[in-house]
């Protein structure tokens, strides 16, 4: 089991404890870790993130070498140990979009970047639904689905394989609170980004 968000002062001993596998994504965060490792008294499986270009969590590429750095130090102090290597896809349902090509390149120069600094993780991973049901050469030793294994296509219709054949997992039903008549032009809900085309009936 990997946890791969956490905030400052999250229960790493607790996680270390429990053999939970724990994403790194800053020096802070590292350091933290070790840390608990000393109170726990046994290594933390770690995996360090970098961000190839989603923006949204990892190590940024040009913090990513001294977080290789400091990662190694801890594996030497036998605090840590550098299980996986990951980041995340921003656009893998997208077909032929050229920020996955790029995000492949950037996530293959980061590898480098860890082996030129010693840190030989078990597995690699970067691979999303969309990724591990349309993108082998992304698949390195491990693939995450995720909506998919409620058996939902992250592509749109028009765009999904008829090789692939996934299964809903569960429905959601509910009950409506409220349907009023509505003239057109009517926005809708926060934002108000949507408006009614014309006279409709609208349920809440």
């Amino acid at each position: 089991m990997l946890a791969w968000l956490a905030v400052p002062g999250a229960p790493f001993r607790r996680a270390i404890d429990e053999n939970i596998d724990l994403a790194v994504h800053t020096i802070d965060q590292l350091h933290e870790i070790a840390s608990a490792a000393v109170d726990s008294g046994q290594r933390a499986q770690i995996h360090l993130k970098v961000d190839t270009g989603m923006g949204r969590g990892g190590a940024a590429t040009h913090d990513w070498p001294g977080l290789v750095e400091q990662a190694r130090a801890h594996e030497l102090d036998e605090l840590v140990r550098v299980a996986g290597i990951w980041s995340h896809l921003a656009t893998a349902d997208e077909p032929g979009e050229p920020s996955i090509g790029r995000q492949l390149m950037v996530f293959d120069e980061a590898l480098e970047v860890a082996a030129r600094g010693g840190v030989r993780p078990d597995v690699r991973h970067i691979a999303n639904s969309a990724a591990t049901l349309y993108l082998p050469e992304s698949h390195y030793d491990m693939v995450r689905p995720g909506i998919a294994v409620y058996g939902v296509d992250p592509r749109p219709t028009a765009l999904r394989s008829p090789t692939v054949a996934l299964r809903p997992a569960m429905t959601l039903e509910a009950r409506l609170a409220q349907v009023k008549r509505v003239p057109a032009g009517t926005p809708v809900t926060y934002g108000q980004t949507y408006a009614t085309p014309d006279a409709t009936s609208r349920g809440g």
